[in-house]
């Protein structure tokens, strides 16, 4: 959680607007006092570590494979209204540039710019020997006229021969922090009597990504002992960084610029178009051509075992944007697009990609085309029966963002129409994605309930009959005041056709965590993964491969 410290300070002692972040702990390489907004200490800029040396050893000493927890203050906080900014925390080798992000978070918009704002993060550092590793924590506001902001910490890692993954216990040095406290208590009693139940043997897929290195994509397997471990990296990114708003502001042409020095790649993903294929590779959109307006998407598909991308054009693309991407039995994948219709709304469109002779390049057709809709026009999420051939998609109410009101639309494929629409009950329980289950039929989601007048609400799992719309609370299994109020979290694929089990991302109250829930559907059992951080994860997906470092 973060925690202000209300301390003021004259601002025009200040000629310039600096940003200004400490890491606390670790402790930060030279001086550090944080009892006053705008501190000189807070205050380094420069590559890597902000000009400051490194200490003399011996280094604080962390053991691998751990969890660690990691504290850093903003002390002063520069929102960029429009475009704002991100901190991370980062790990690599002495006299290396081998950096492995442990923890992202974005910048939040606190109306103060005198304002001292603590983040924390439970990370799980790499299981490998380090006599002398940096940990960097960095700041950039996006401000004009501001630099990026950095500071290091200089520590040790042993290797631990037998790594056992169970949730830590408190590391006496760290009571004095009340966030860790804080926060480790509330884990405690969600995980109390469960832990040893944790498969620690299932791996969830991604792409991590910082801002801070545009050019760098790489596939991640995240275990449920909190660990990330890198693989297969790509020059490609997530997004552009450009705001195409405010062209011809001031900040826009410094921004500009920014990106011109740095030769960004064209190749950037499209975030949430993401689906796993029966080699259990994530197959995934991406645009080719470094355009937001132009949406050329290319297919591309990574190998989850070799770390390595193949990629395809798309012939007959017709340039409607796609919302979804899901895997067919074969080699081809269902799409689902908006198309313009004019006055009268929108058509849905589920389309097709498919190979001829099975051979690249995948081409586009459309197979089922309906509406005009005029109002549930906004597109939340899609599920596929692969074995009946049905295709569930999740559309919003234009008109009522709180409420939530929403359709499900069900088309079927093999008969190439759309089968029903139903009004889905979301007075009490609202939701923004789903997963189909294809022993019961039904549809399950996570829901914090309506939470927009609750910060931090309790959690269920629900069913949902797709043929009526009809809602059922399965069973609570989060109480207020654990987890942050987020209709985000969902894993793509995530929920395991063989077990029953439902993967979920959980945003801790207490820090700038997260938890991976596994939820029985069927049984109403739930287990929580240590805690991580995945701000930086992207398009999270279940596979079937099993993955545990040795």
């Amino acid at each position: 959680m973060k925690t202000a410290v209300g301390i003021s300070v004259v601002l025009s002692l200040w000629g310039t607007v600096t940003s200004h972040l400490c890491l606390v702990t670790p402790t930060q390489r030279g001086e550090m006092d944080i009892h006053q907004s705008g501190s000189s200490t807070c205050f380094r800029h420069g590559a890597p570590c902000g000009g400051e040396n490194p200490t003399q050893g011996p280094y604080e000493t962390y053991t691998g494979g751990q969890q660690v927890f990691i504290k850093w203050l903003q002390n002063f906080n520069h929102y960029e209204i429009g475009y704002p900014g991100y901190m991370d925390v980062s790990l690599a080798p002495y006299n290396t540039d081998d950096w492995q992000v442990l923890a992202f978070a974005p910048d939040e918009y606190v109306y103060n710019q005198d304002h001292q704002q603590n983040y924390t993060a439970f990370v799980v550092l790499p299981n490998k020997a380090c006599e002398h590793c940096v940990l960097r924590a960095r700041y950039e506001s996006h401000k004009p006229g501001e630099q990026t902001f950095y500071q290091c910490a200089d520590i040790t890692i042993k290797e631990s021969p037998n790594l056992s993954p169970k949730v830590s216990e408190p590391v006496t040095a760290l009571l004095q922090h009340t966030e860790y406290q804080r926060a480790f208590k509330k884990y405690s009693v969600i995980t109390k009597d469960a832990v040893n139940d944790v498969n620690y043997d299932v791996a969830l897929r991604g792409f991590a990504y910082s801002p801070f290195d545009p050019n760098t994509l790489l596939i991640v397997n995240v275990t449920l002992d909190g660990s990330i471990h890198p693989f297969g990296k790509f020059d490609m990114r997530v997004d552009l960084h450009i705001n195409k708003n405010k062209d011809k502001t001031k900040d826009s042409l410094i921004t500009n610029k920014l990106v011109k020095k740095r030769t960004l790649s064209p190749s950037f993903i499209l975030d949430s178009l993401v689906t796993v294929n029966n080699w259990n590779n994530l197959v995934v959109m991406y645009n080719a051509v470094g355009d937001y307006d132009k949406p050329t998407p290319m297919l591309a598909e990574f190998d989850t075992h070799q770390g390595t991308m193949s990629s395809s054009q798309i012939e007959g693309f017709d340039g409607s944007p796609i919302n979804a991407l899901l895997s067919n039995q074969d080699d081809s994948y269902y799409t689902f697009s908006i198309e313009d219709a004019g006055q009268k709304g929108y058509n849905f469109v589920v389309g097709q990609l498919y190979l001829i002779k099975n051979t690249l390049p995948y081409h586009f057709r459309k197979l089922i085309s309906s509406g005009p809709e005029p109002l549930y026009v906004n597109y939340q999420w899609a599920e596929l029966d692969v074995e009946r051939q049905l295709l569930f998609v999740l559309m919003g109410n234009e008109n009522t963002p709180d409420k939530l009101l929403a359709k499900l639309y069900t088309y079927d494929i093999n008969k190439k129409n759309l089968s029903s629409i139903v009004d889905l009950e979301v007075s009490m329980y609202a939701y923004m994605n789903f997963h189909y289950y294809r022993k019961t039929g039904m549809l399950y989601a996570v829901s914090p309930g309506m939470f927009y007048t609750l910060g931090y609400p309790f959690y269920s799992l629900i069913e949902i009959n797709p043929a009526t719309g009809k809602i059922t609370r399965s069973f609570r299994f989060a109480d207020w005041g654990y987890f942050r109020g987020y209709f985000g979290g969902a894993v793509f694929g995530g929920l395991d056709q063989d077990t029953g089990i439902l993967y979920h991302v959980m945003t801790m109250q207490d820090t700038n965590s997260e938890v991976i829930a596994s939820i029985d559907v069927n049984s109403g059992k739930v287990t929580y993964s240590q805690m991580t951080n995945l701000k930086h994860v992207h398009n999270l997906a279940l596979t079937n491969n099993k993955f545990r470092q040795t």
